[in-house]
């Protein structure tokens, strides 16, 4: 077994290192799927725990001698993100297990943060309703990009975004596909092509975007919402492709 914990949690340390014993017995389930997540309370803080599907037989040998799991590089990049204040739920730890050599389960270990909405729960809604957080939202991105962040899973359920009084705050969650680099105008849209925006929130987006950059806001706009509508059309076909099966 491999971990790391957040130093600031080692109070819980004892508590943190049975997690992966009791995972399958204990805690509320929120996410179900390829990976599943619970929270789990430890001494009235709720956490949230994410244990990855075990890897296929190649990946199993990778993430032992080529390339860093799951876990470890979400415990990594969530360290790095606070250091450069950037909002992310807080690491508390991360564990891998082998066997016969190659990585068998991991788990990633945060603060459960509480949120108002996810950026999903944004689309299609009237843009009068949305405006603001669309352009905080906006802000938010640009201020990563400016810091030398790219998230690549920049997606609709990725952004957690909390309420405080008039204003937004955002956290960015599955961290693992990350990269650390300088950020030029259009890699800086792209970045917003998997959102799954429609037409009229690119529109706000693009338009704030730009101007943070002093760009066109034509070029911006029409680039953005190209790669966007793009993206949108590749989904919506493979959704129906699912359905049909």
């Amino acid at each position: 077994m491999h971990y790391q914990i957040n130093p600031i949690y080692n109070h819980i340390k004892t508590q943190i290192l049975e997690i992966p014993n009791i995972f399958s017995s204990q805690g509320k389930i929120i996410q179900d799927g390829r990976n599943t997540i619970k929270i789990i309370d430890i001494d009235g803080i709720k956490i949230n725990v994410k244990s990855f599907k075990t890897p296929n037989i190649i990946n199993k040998y990778a993430y032992r001698y080529l390339r860093d799991s799951k876990a470890k590089r979400s415990f990594a990049y969530a360290t790095r993100l606070q250091e450069m204040k950037i909002s992310t739920p807080e690491p508390i730890a991360y564990f891998e297990f082998y066997e016969y050599g190659g990585l068998n389960n991991s788990y990633y270990i945060s603060i459960q943060e509480e949120c108002d909405y996810t950026y999903r729960e944004l689309i299609g809604k009237e843009i009068t309703e949305i405006e603001k957080i669309l352009i905080e939202f906006t802000r938010f991105t640009y201020d990563f990009h400016k810091k030398g962040m790219y998230f690549i899973d920049h997606s609709p359920g990725n952004t957690l975004i909390k309420v405080e009084k008039s204003a937004f705050k955002f956290f960015l969650v599955d961290l693992n596909r990350t990269e650390f680099k300088s950020i030029s105008l259009d890699l800086g849209i792209k970045n917003f092509y998997r959102l799954g925006a429609n037409k009229e929130m690119v529109e706000v987006m693009a338009k704030e975007y730009a101007k943070l950059w002093s760009a066109d806001v034509n070029y911006v706009t029409n680039k953005m919402l190209n790669m966007t509508l793009i993206h949108n059309e590749v989904v919506r076909k493979k959704k129906l492709a699912k359905a049909k099966i």
